[in-house]
């Protein structure tokens, strides 16, 4: 089984957020908070984190070396931005790509995306085999030899989406 999903939070702001590393924490997630910005890049480009939170206020140079180095490591980047109350966060990487031209999104919003990504990296990590499975309903046989497409298997995708369908 999959250890906890890990997140770095970077720069002194993310000291200063206190309830956000609770509620990651509450969530399930191992946190480290790395003050020091060039320590914490040093961190993120070196170390597998699931997740990196960080602050807007970075160096273009900087900026640019940590997405790229998140997305060949297939890690998540949230970047906060704050507003006059409360902060928006701006997704750069999603597990590995690039969706710097999402919306931003408002601390509910990210708070169900930081729950969503939790879920997908919790059942990527847990194939399921043939064996384990739910057993088929009587008089359903499957032939071992046949595609996945004609088993009906579901992607992780579809079974992130079809795991928030049932809890909504």
């Amino acid at each position: 089984m999959r250890s906890a999903p890990t997140v770095l939070m970077m720069g002194e702001g993310m000291r200063k957020a206190s309830h956000l590393e609770d509620f990651l924490k509450r969530g399930g997630w191992q946190c480290r908070v790395e003050v020091s910005m060039p320590q914490a890049l040093r961190l993120a480009g070196r170390s597998r984190h699931d997740l990196v939170l960080s602050g807007v206020r970075m160096d273009r140079a900087s900026r640019t070396k940590l997405v790229n180095s998140l997305m060949e490591s297939k890690s998540s980047l949230f970047f906060s931005m704050a507003v006059e109350y409360g902060c928006w966060w701006l997704q750069a990487v999603r597990l590995g790509e690039n969706c710097a031209d999402g919306p931003a999104l408002t601390s509910k919003r990210f708070a169900e995306e930081v729950e969503r990504l939790r879920l997908q990296l919790m059942l990527d990590a847990e194939p399921v085999s043939a064996k384990s499975a739910i057993p088929l309903p009587s008089g359903i046989h499957l032939d071992a030899g046949a595609p996945a497409k004609e088993l009906n298997c579901l992607t992780a995708d579809q079974r992130a989406t079809d795991a928030f369908r049932l809890s909504a």
